[in-house]
């Protein structure tokens, strides 16, 4: 499941982020719908293979951190890098 949202913004970027935790599509779709719920999300793309998630994000709306605790919420861990 990618979840993508149509939506147009300057401050649009693209991070990936190690996920821990995930072991099923199941993990996979959870992490996806948490990230897909923050505001400013444009697209989350979960690979499973790599326990990896691929996040377009408006940085002037929502931060790196709101969307590790989204996914903490979940149930994972998304490592932001120091």
């Amino acid at each position: 499941m990618v979840v993508n949202h149509d939506f147009d913004s300057p401050n649009i970027i693209s991070q990936t982020y190690n996920v821990q935790g995930m072991s099923c599509n199941g993990c996979a779709s959870s992490v996806e719908r948490a990230l897909a719920l923050q505001n400013g999300v444009k697209s989350a793309a979960v690979q499973l293979t790599d326990a990896n998630v691929t996040v377009e994000f408006d940085n002037s709306i929502v931060t790196p951190d709101a969307l590790r605790k989204a996914v903490y919420t979940a149930g994972f861990e998304l490592e932001i890098p120091a």
